[in-house]
């Protein structure tokens, strides 16, 4: 069985539930909304038992960029129950930040914190029995943490040149990360033995897949960046897969991403999404919608690909189901 790190994000569909964050000000709320029942406004997640208060949102006064995911062995254990992993600020009536991992379970509206970090939380991935989390901390560069679920055996990465470090996976008991400005290296899950393996030009819209690690590279003005891969045993072969792309993400054996365009104002086709699929080494047209300004790729799964649209009456979210292709509108609130 292959094994790949589950990332967080701030929009997630889990089964047929979207949970998202909703920006008021500088704070923002966790709300939830059923696929099948939308609503003018979503829920807010659960109760507040950390502060004492039964009624109303659990994360209702939240750093504005939250990071959540769903563990499934946690689900498993719970009778089915989705038991979620949150980072974030909170609460934030403190006079000192301090960002919380929190483990919630939303069959009793319980919540445990599972580590406090004194540091801004970046990014949030689940690999096994451990969390991986990044903090930026300002002249000493960016931190890499490790710490179980239940809040034993942290550890944190040494930064000696004080540069940026960012994982952008994990994949068969070893982290991938960039180191510095593009340079892509892997390493142990302790941390040990760091091993330079090429340069990319963005490392977060990397991926592994099948034995090859896929990443952007080749960037121009004119042309946008390609996907190229590279051999996990032998990573001294490049080979280009797709041509004059802007971004994308990996999720479930499909990448998606934006076609690039030199003419337009943002620099690529942004009310286009397109998915390609390594497996058929085929690309297909994912969600169309010609009467958005800006349609940004937000959160995905298996089965439906979320996009949030800006530039119309109002902001909306359009979750597509990748198979079917029926949408469904669903208010940024």
């Amino acid at each position: 069985m292959i094994k790949a790190s589950v990332g967080a994000s701030d929009v997630m569909i889990y089964r047929d539930t979207i949970y998202y964050n909703v920006l008021e000000g500088s704070s923002a709320k966790i709300k939830y909304q059923n696929l099948n029942n939308i609503r003018n406004k979503g829920a807010e997640l659960g109760a507040d038992p950390l502060a004492g208060v039964t009624s109303g949102g659990l994360f209702n006064d939240v750093d504005p960029w939250p990071f959540f995911l769903a563990d499934e062995e946690a689900t498993a254990k719970n009778g089915g129950m989705p038991v979620f992993i949150i980072a974030c600020d909170y609460p934030k009536t403190e006079t000192m930040d301090v960002y919380r991992i929190f483990s919630y379970n939303s069959k009793d509206n319980s919540v445990k914190v599972i580590y406090e970090e004194p540091e801004n939380i970046q990014w949030l991935a689940l690999y096994g029995d451990y969390i991986f989390y990044e903090t930026a901390e300002g002249d000493k560069g960016d931190i890499l943490h490790r710490v179980k679920k239940d809040g034993s055996e942290h550890i944190e990465m040494e930064n000696k040149d004080s540069l940026g470090n960012k994982i952008h996976y994990i994949y068969e008991d070893k982290i991938y990360y960039v180191h510095g400005a593009k340079g892509l290296y892997s390493m142990n899950l302790d941390f040990s033995g760091s091993e330079y393996l090429f340069d990319v030009s963005n490392g977060r819209y990397s991926f592994a897949y099948d034995g090859y690690i896929y990443y952007i590279w080749k960037h121009t003005a004119q042309r946008g960046v390609d996907l190229c891969r590279r051999s996990i045993s032998d990573t001294s072969k490049e080979e280009t897969v797709l041509s004059g792309i802007a971004y994308g993400f990996y999720e479930n054996g499909v990448f998606y991403y934006y076609r690039y365009d030199s003419e337009d104002a943002v620099s690529y086709n942004c009310n286009t999404i397109y998915g390609y699929i390594p497996e058929a080494e085929k690309s297909f047209e994912a969600v169309k919608k010609p009467s958005v300004k800006l349609l940004e790729l937000s959160g995905w799964n298996g089965e439906y690909l979320v996009c949030a649209c800006y530039g119309g009456k109002d902001d909306y979210y359009s979750v597509v189901n990748i198979k079917t292709g029926k949408e469904v509108i669903m208010p940024q609130k």
